[in-house]
């Protein structure tokens, strides 16, 4: 059974990790602020640098935790960062969601109802990610919403993150699972947007590669983490049609249009 206590009760918070997220953060932000106040919601800043929080500070009010650590790719270093925020946002919240800055957690009755039913320690979610049928569909357009341009996703067991918790969680680096939470609502989402547009994806993957890395430091996947050629872009990008794992997005989620 779950420990809530008088001062807590009720009270939930969300929390992200950025830098230079001039794509993924206004979009988090505006799915988020619909479901958090904005006292309750905080941004971790790792030396973001290109302006982008100033900027997502006019789409709506959250907290910014600043981060001054040098290396980009050291995932000790986030996972534990995490850990620490999220462990301290539970002495004054109930419930705390984190995500990474690409993801949304949906829930069809929706996420702020869920929440306030929510009466377990901890749930992982039940992960796809949307992807950019590029044959089919146009670039991007960031001033209309996503699920009207995008008509398939992808499932993998290793995205189903536990991340809505009452509890400190015991992540690995990833945080695709945890110690101490084992059971998934599969009615709970999580949608990645990782593969959402091509030319999106391919940019933010070079600005990472420009960043300070951490030799010492092994990553959880350099395919996806590491610097990549255009080639090895490629093979990365298209994985999901080599699998042959694309798949309608159901024609209920994609008329919520939650995103």
């Amino acid at each position: 059974m779950s420990h809530v206590s008088s001062e807590t009760e009720g009270k939930k918070a969300v929390f992200t990790m950025v830098r230079d997220e001039g794509v993924f953060l206004p979009i988090w932000l505006r799915y988020y602020s619909r479901v958090f106040d904005p006292d309750d919601i905080y941004v971790l800043d790792h030396l973001t640098s290109d302006g982008n929080i100033e900027r997502a500070r006019e789409i709506a009010s959250f907290q910014v935790v600043s981060l001054d650590y040098p290396s980009y790719n050291d995932f000790a270093w986030y996972t534990q960062t995490v850990k620490d925020k999220q462990r301290e946002l539970l002495k004054y919240y109930d419930i705390v969601l984190f995500t990474e800055p690409d993801e949304i957690v949906y829930h069809t009755r929706g996420l702020g109802v869920y929440i306030e039913g929510f009466r377990k320690n901890a749930i992982r979610c039940f992960g796809y990610e949307i992807f950019h049928k590029m044959d089919e569909e146009p670039p991007i357009d960031l001033t209309c919403s996503i699920l009207s341009q995008r008509k398939y996703w992808w499932m993998r067991r290793h995205w189903n993150k536990p991340l809505l918790s009452r509890v400190p969680l015991n992540w690995i680096p990833g945080f695709h699972r945890a110690s101490n939470c084992f059971e998934i609502d599969p009615e709970l989402l999580l949608v990645h947007l990782h593969r959402f547009d091509f030319g999106l994806t391919y940019q933010r993957k070079v600005r990472i590669s420009q960043y300070r890395r951490n030799k010492q430091r092994s990553e959880p996947s350099a395919s996806r983490n590491g610097p990549m050629t255009e080639a090895q872009f490629r093979e990365f990008f298209f994985e999901p049609l080599r699998e042959d794992r694309v798949e309608f997005i159901p024609s209920h989620i994609r008329e919520a249009d939650f995103v």
